[in-house]
């Protein structure tokens, strides 16, 4: 028998509009599920954003790919791609 516990589903979460030019949503998360927002530029530099209500704050970042790091409570990870125009 294979242990398994919930896996944190990707799918689940929508991250938009994307590509974006100054907030992106999220959405199929709680606030209360959530555990850390990071988002990191493609060089793995960690980013300082203003987050509130699952609503992050991209304004004053430039043009180009960020990587958006999820952590629910449960230290389960989702990864997505964003794009600043």
């Amino acid at each position: 028998k294979i242990l398994s516990n919930e896996e944190f589903n990707e799918t689940q979460i929508k991250i938009y509009p994307n590509p974006t030019n100054d907030f992106v949503s999220l959405e199929g998360i709680s606030q209360e599920e959530l555990k850390t927002i990071e988002l990191f530029d493609v060089k793995g530099a960690k980013l300082e954003v203003a987050i509130k209500n699952l609503k992050i704050d991209l304004s004053k970042l430039s043009t180009g790919t960020y990587v958006l790091k999820i952590t629910n409570k449960e230290n389960q990870t989702h990864t997505k791609k964003i794009i600043k125009n």
